[in-house]
């Protein structure tokens, strides 16, 4: 028995020795607590190595490029504050309003068509263009409502001059005249939403010639009036042209009651489509030959760059040349009655009398200015030049009738 107890405790002391052989030194275990017992701490599997943090790669981004054709792996809109949607994803397009045209014609008798749905109404003939656009300064508004733009109360000064060539034989006759006017306008006259035109005008004219016996005409006369016009709303299918002028014409040598003549237009509209007016009345010319004059034809616009005007007693036929900076150039082809009529000075004797001028007037021409200008009948500056033909002088007294030879012209303007 005690045998077996001396061998149990001798194979105890050497499983001790063995533990403590395979615990390395410093580790903390095998140390004796506070009560003096040794502590033998349960063997445990040694940690692995700490391995670093690895970060996932952010995400690819894509910039938005607002031309580029769509992918399914690009953005299909800028970054917003919310966010970048989906990539692939559909763009958020609105839909652009819907535009509907304007059919030709009214609705009823009297309905006005919208503005700009016809073309802007010929020049007026004989008398001076008084169809001068509206605008200059602007748009305004009232209580948020626009009013358009208003109309220019005064426009130009315009100066125009034209010269006949004349000669050494005794039929020659030539002559320079000097035109400038100003145009002054009354808006919206008698609430007919459209402007009264006001033009106060002078033309000093130099004759030379004729040197035949008894035509005696003064070396200057002098043309003062002012011409008035006014034209219904271009909106309605109907319409009228109205225009006037009262002046004195004279050589300020002989001024009667016969000085002071007065003119006058009246001319009834029709738009018989988008592209054709038609225009027919009468012209007052109160000249000793011709008092009353027919007029009348039409206005043919088949596109923007040309204009058929094929109106007596002014035709003229016009056609977009080309364009200068902001301008339109256009060349022309026109034809008009020309001349008029002035009391003078007879010499000898110092009678008064009065003289008619009269020729026919066909000519070739260039003019400038802005589109919309250009097909309302006025221009910034024109140059032209022609033949003139069928001229004659007629006296009131018939004293010194003659028939002039044909010559030539050139006509330059500013704003006529």
């Amino acid at each position: 028995m005690l045998c077996s107890l001396i061998l149990f405790g001798c194979l105890l002391a050497d499983v001790r020795a063995q533990i403590r052989q395979s615990i390395p030194a410093g580790s903390g275990f095998g140390t004796t607590g506070t009560s003096g017992a040794t502590v033998v701490p349960a063997q445990t599997t040694p940690l692995s190595p700490v391995q670093p943090l690895t970060m996932p790669a952010p995400p690819a981004t894509t910039v938005f490029d607002p031309y580029a054709q769509p992918t399914a792996g690009a953005a299909s809109m800028p970054p917003t504050l919310y966010g970048q949607p989906a990539a692939g994803a559909a763009p958020i397009v609105a839909a652009p309003p819907v535009v509907t045209g304007q059919p030709y014609g009214v609705g009823a008798l009297g309905t006005p068509v919208p503005a700009g749905a016809y073309p802007p109404a010929s020049p007026n003939s004989l008398l001076p263009t008084l169809n001068w656009p509206q605008g200059g300064f602007g748009s305004s508004t009232l209580n948020g409502t626009t009013l358009g733009n208003p109309t220019r109360l005064f426009t130009g000064p315009r100066f125009r001059y034209t010269w006949l060539h004349g000669g050494d034989k005794s039929n020659d006759f030539g002559i320079h005249d000097f035109d400038t006017s100003v145009v002054a306008t009354y808006p919206n006259f008698l609430f007919s939403t459209q402007p009264l035109y006001i033009v106060p005008s002078f033309t000093f004219h130099l004759w030379d010639g004729p040197k035949a016996p008894g035509t005696d005409l003064p070396a200057r006369a002098y043309s003062a009036f002012v011409d008035l016009g006014w034209n219904s709303d271009p909106r309605y299918p109907f319409g009228v042209e109205l225009g006037g002028r009262v002046g004195v014409f004279s050589d300020f040598n002989s001024v009667t009651t016969r000085s002071i003549r007065m003119l006058g237009k009246a001319l009834f509209t029709s738009r018989i489509t988008p592209e054709v007016q038609f225009k027919a009345g009468v012209i007052y010319t109160d000249r000793l030959g011709i008092k009353l004059l027919p007029a009348g034809g039409i206005l043919w616009t088949p596109n923007p760059d040309t204009r058929f005007d094929i109106f007596f007693p002014r035709p003229q036929l016009a056609q977009r040349f080309t364009t200068y900076g902001n301008n339109d150039v256009w060349w022309y082809l026109g034809g008009e009655w020309g001349g008029g009529s002035w009391t003078i000075e007879r010499v000898p004797g110092g009678e008064s009398d009065q003289v008619d001028i009269n020729d026919i007037r066909v000519y070739l021409g260039m003019e400038l200015g802005p589109n919309a200008m250009i097909l309302a009948g006025n221009r910034l500056a024109f140059i032209e030049g022609g033949y003139v033909f069928n001229r004659n002088l007629e006296y009131r007294s018939g004293a010194g009738n003659l028939d002039l030879r044909d010559t030539f012209m050139i006509r330059v303007g500013l704003g006529y």
